[in-house]
């Protein structure tokens, strides 16, 4: 008696005395109990729960002490803000202050209810993060130090940097990306705008920062840096991957009167354009700023153009590879040289090892540009290649495989370690139908051949202590074009051989038109039968047709054989 008489004395001096802000955690009783809840405003709040679900989240650890009417509570579990369950709270039933949490920790909260409760109230769906539409453009809130505003923001398809996820307001996830641009913006009026959608409230933080840093750019080049002209916009759009354009520097006017004028300008090489019209490049410097640079020696390019007068190349420029950045049109003075093709595959391949150019989504716009070299990794029909040789048209594969004990040359690749396969042999495939997936380095490549060359030396030398000094067996069958074998069970067309692989197709299912595989040669296990020097001369016709180099030169070895074959006796086909 005496207890609920204090909980009633409490109660109501609290109701009285206290004013709440948004993220504090108290005390209501609700469904005829005592429990904790997340005040958000105008008495609604979510219940605090000891269960962990998506979309839940936490706001107490486990032996985390509050006080909670006076008395030393204790959670024996993380407590999460059950974000799902918007209810509001009578002022009567509101039972004490626990405790606080910060503005931004309150904003997910916020966030992520009105994301799950979308009945919620009118006021609940503007919150930081919220996505309206007005007038057919979107804009983003955000709450800074000039208080609400709506920030002008577009939609990518694309990953990119500074896009953010975001929800539809039915609580599905887009594929798309949100882009705050860099435009000025505007306050959010009293009358309320329809709501497309949310962010994640985990990006919230990374998404007023990048909000905050475009505001401090829209100000920062009032001064020294000119404004943009036609000229500027000409040069940006005519911008190519490779360019090196002397520029100023991107940084505010305060940090540019520090570094001093003779620090404003500098060389930036060109990586690629943006959909937003800026420029990503990288920036130069006469020393190395970072372990990942691409050197441009005044041997390679003596000649380099400024204020429209070729001058001769004195130093090494380094261009650091680490750290890309934007650049405006209006940053471009003019453009000093451009990179050999063979120096851009360097930048590119430079580029796929760094973690920026996986988390601006850029990897495969990358790996679409790289030419395939030797001592490459490649994938291949979804199997890991080495290449040893690199010809116009073809490479010269070595297959790879996962390493058994310690102690050999594993390289780390596609999240697994790999070897060469000292029981395989190599074969060529056409580079059009390889995948770029990392490059080793001298040492690795170096390491790799001779670990090929000390496992075939140690074989030899098991070879000839078991009296193995005859050579292995060779195949030796001799098959025509268009014979059909039974291997394991299955039914293959032999078309012809090439670097002693044989180049079949399977069991027929359409005629014999399936696609060509290559195989190493097999024991026939039935007598061999033959299709029609017809059937066999059309599939032969339809590879030197098919524009792919390795199948041209195989259809040209089959018409070859073919016509070997019908100068001799007639045979029996089926």
């Amino acid at each position: 008696m005496l207890k609920q008489l204090k909980y009633r004395l409490i109660r109501s001096f609290f109701a009285a005395n206290h004013s709440l802000i948004p993220g504090d955690i108290i005390a209501v009783f609700h469904e005829h109990r005592l429990r904790l809840a997340v005040w958000l405003k105008d008495f609604w709040c979510v219940p605090l729960t000891s269960r962990k679900k998506d979309g839940y989240i936490q706001v107490l650890h486990e032996d985390q002490p509050v006080s909670v009417l006076g008395d030393r509570y204790v959670p024996d579990s993380p407590l999460f803000a059950d974000c799902s369950s918007l209810f509001r709270v009578k002022k009567r039933n509101l039972s004490g202050f626990v405790k606080g949490m910060s503005d931004r920790f309150a904003a997910r909260i916020m966030l992520q209810t009105a994301i799950l409760c979308p009945e919620g109230p009118d006021w609940l769906k503007l919150q930081p993060g919220s996505l309206v539409e007005s007038d057919g453009s979107l804009y983003l809130i955000m709450d800074d130090e000039n208080g609400r505003q709506m920030v002008p923001c577009s939609v990518s398809e694309h990953k990119v940097q500074g896009g953010f996820s975001w929800y539809k307001t039915d609580g599905t996830r887009q594929d798309s990306v949100i882009v705050p641009e860099g435009g000025t913006p505007v306050a959010v009026p009293e009358l309320s705008y329809p709501v497309a959608g949310y962010l994640l409230p985990d990006d919230l933080p990374a998404a007023r920062n990048t909000v905050r840093a475009a505001a401090e750019n829209r100000t920062r080049f009032s001064q020294l840096i000119p404004p943009e002209t036609l000229q500027h916009r000409k040069m940006a759009d005519s911008a190519i991957p490779g360019d090196v354009f002397y520029s100023w520097m991107p940084l505010g006017d305060r940090a540019l009167l520090e570094a001093g004028e003779g620090h404003w300008k500098r060389p930036y090489l060109i990586f690629r354009q943006m959909e937003n019209g800026t420029l990503l490049p990288f920036p130069g410097a006469h020393k190395p700023k970072s372990g990942s640079c691409f050197a441009a020696l005044p041997e390679q390019y003596p000649w380099y153009s400024l204020d429209h007068i070729q001058r001769p190349t004195v130093h090494i420029t380094y261009f650091d590879i680490s750290s890309p950045m934007y650049l405006e049109p209006r940053n471009l003075i003019e453009r000093c040289f451009s990179l050999r093709t063979e120096h851009l595959q360097i930048v590119y391949r430079k580029a796929m090892n760094r973690t920026w150019c996986e988390k601006t989504g850029l990897s495969d716009w990358v790996r679409d540009r790289l030419v395939i070299e030797t001592d490459d990794s490649v994938r291949y029909l979804e199997e890991l290649f080495w290449v040893r040789k690199r010809e116009k048209t073809t490479a010269t594969l070595h297959p790879t495989t996962i390493p058994e004990g310690h102690g050999q040359p594993a390289l780390f690749c596609q999240g697994k370690n790999v070897i060469p396969d000292t029981n395989a042999s190599c074969f060529d495939a056409c580079i059009g139908e390889l995948d770029w997936m990392q490059t080793l380095n001298p040492a690795e490549a170096l390491n790799w051949s001779e670990y090929l060359k000390l496992e075939r030396e140690k074989k030899r030398k098991e070879d000839r202590k078991s009296g193995g000094n005859t050579k292995k067996a060779r195949w030796k069958l001799e098959l025509a074009p268009g014979t059909i074998v039974s291997s394991k069970g299955e039914a293959l067309l032999y078309l012809g051989s090439r670097n002693s692989r044989w180049h079949c197709i399977r069991e027929a299912e359409q005629g014999w038109r399936g696609k060509s595989i290559q195989l190493d040669p097999v024991p026939v296990e039935s007598e061999p039968q033959l299709v029609s020097f017809d059937l066999i001369e059309s599939i032969a016709d339809d590879m030197r047709r098919s524009g792919k180099p390795e199948w041209q030169s195989l259809g040209d070895i089959i018409m070859e054989d073919l016509r070997l074959e019908q100068g001799e006796e007639e045979q029996c086909w089926i």
